[in-house]
Order: C-alpha cells, then sequence, then structure tokens
C-alpha cells in the first residue's frame, strides 16, 4: 500500500492479517462518475455519482465473527452534506453485501443493513429510521463496537460515546461504509490513517486489551481488532493457539562434504 511515504508500511505478516475493504464487493461503477474506487492499500474508499445511481457501499473483507465484541475506526474525509438517506457507517450482512441490488444502507430488501447517517441525527435499519445521536462531519473518526455475541451495535464520534444504536442483531456481519462520500478505514492496522490531517483532538495511539492493533481513540473494553490472529481458525496452523508457520517451514544451513574431502 502507499499512502505516502510516511505512511507505506502496514504491521500484516503470514501469522495475522488486518481486514481492508473488498475489492471484489459491491463495487458498482455504473459510469465514469458514478461508482466507488478503493485506492490506499483498499483502506481508503470514494464513493460517487448521484443517489440512486449505483450501489456505493464498500464492506470488509472479513467477516465479523458470530460472538465477541469487534472494533472499528473510519476517518471521514469528506461526507456529503446532503440529506442523502443512504449514507452511512455500519454492518451490512452477507446476503446484503453479495446483492447485485438494493444493498445500499437504505434499500437493503436482499439482505439486512444497520447504519449510523452522519448529519440526520438518525439511524437506521434498512429503510426504518430512528432518532440517534449527533452529526458527524469531515475530520471526525466515526467508531464501531458490533457486540456480536449479545447482538448490539454502538456507536462513537471521537471519544464520546453515542449509546446502543440497535439492539437483537443476528446473523453473519461486515464493516461498511457508503453511500457518498470518501472513507478511511483503520481495522488495527494504522491508527494515523495514512497520515490524514488534520485527526481530531484526542486521537493517539490506543491498543486494544489482547495488544493486537492499534487504534485513535481507546478501545471499548473487551473488543478486538477484526484480523485473522483473533479469529480461531481449523487450520493445521493458527497463530491463535501458538501454532506458527515457522514451527514447520524455516532456512536450514547444511554443511555438505565433497568426494575430495573438502566441504561446499
Amino acid at each position: 500500500m502507499a499512502f505516502d511515504t510516511t505512511h507505506d508500511i502496514v504491521p500484516d505478516s503470514p501469522t495475522n492479517v488486518f481486514a481492508t475493504f473488498n475489492g471484489l464487493t459491491n463495487l458498482q461503477a455504473v459510469s465514469a462518475t458514478v461508482g466507488l474506487s478503493l485506492s490506499d492499500g483498499n483502506l481508503k474508499c470514494n464513493t460517487f455519482g448521484a443517489e440512486g445511481a449505483g450501489n456505493n457501499t464498500a464492506v470488509s473483507n472479513i467477516a465479523i465473527p458470530s460472538t465477541g465484541k469487534w472494533y472499528a475506526e473510519i476517518y471521514l474525509v469528506t461526507i456529503a452534506t446532503a440529506a442523502a438517506t443512504r449514507t452511512g457507517v455500519g454492518i451490512m450482512n452477507d446476503v446484503a453485501a453479495q446483492s447485485g441490488t438494493g444493498s445500499d444502507f437504505q434499500n437493503s430488501s436482499s439482505g439486512s443493513a444497520y447504519a449510523f447517517h452522519p448529519n440526520q441525527n438518525k439511524s437506521y435499519a434498512n429503510a426504518n429510521f430512528s432518532s440517534y445521536g449527533s452529526s458527524y462531519a469531515n475530520g471526525d473518526i466515526v467508531r464501531i463496537l458490533y457486540d456480536a455475541t449479545n447482538g448490539t451495535l454502538t456507536y462513537y464520534i471521537n471519544n464520546t460515546s453515542q449509546g446502543t444504536a440497535f439492539t437483537g442483531i443476528t446473523g453473519k456481519y461486515f464493516f461498511t461504509v457508503g453511500y457518498w462520500g470518501t472513507y478511511i478505514a483503520n481495522f488495527g492496522q494504522d491508527h494515523l490513517f495514512g497520515g490524514a490531517t488534520p485527526l481530531p483532538s484526542g486521537a493517539g495511539s490506543n491498543t486494544p486489551d489482547n495488544g493486537i492493533g492499534t487504534f485513535a481513540f481507546p478501545v471499548p473494553s473487551g473488543a478486538k481488532a477484526l484480523c485473522t490472529a483473533n479469529i480461531q481458525s481449523d487450520l493445521a496452523m493458527d497463530p491463535v493457539v501458538d501454532d506458527l508457520p515457522e514451527d514447520y517451514f524455516k532456512c536450514v544451513k547444511y554443511n555438505g562434504v565433497s568426494t575430495g574431502g573438502g566441504n561446499f
């Protein structure tokens, strides 16, 4: 990835890969002036064009596990000032994320989506709006806490909790942004958002309880970054249980003996 000459490295390794936006899902480019593009290692999402002209939503390339608390931060480079009902930050289920139509936050008849709108002080589940929280704007960091075990979704604007937005959520979900605007995600790999400025007051470097990932604001208790090291797998090699690739593969020096008696 290449944000700039200072922010061009992420801490991914063979034993841990952080989520990014998925470059294969919901990237509908209707025309040169309507669609969605990803850049900077698929952490920066730019949606553009008229409302209703395309499904301009981006989802994480790793699904949120069905149990546990999961956390992500979204930096708002630019956000629509119009009352675009489909705009927001939230989560979308696998049915909506994989559908070719109706997969923005409002028109998710093919699945389910939950979002926090930037400037209408509202949250919405599909097309059902409720009063919620405060407005957010360019330069803010919207923080998402999804408690999959209890089915609750909570948002923060910078360092301020907006309270629980939704309860009773079930199913398989992905972190999602759209419909209008430019967003930079941090799933734990870069609390500086690729050198984005200005970061809001109070932003710094904060680590989850288990020590994996860094975030701009304090991570809620028990919440984890969305990355492979935090997801238990059925693979023979699993860093979650300290079973590492280097336990099986490494370079070994071999000193052979030539037929003439010398080493080679």
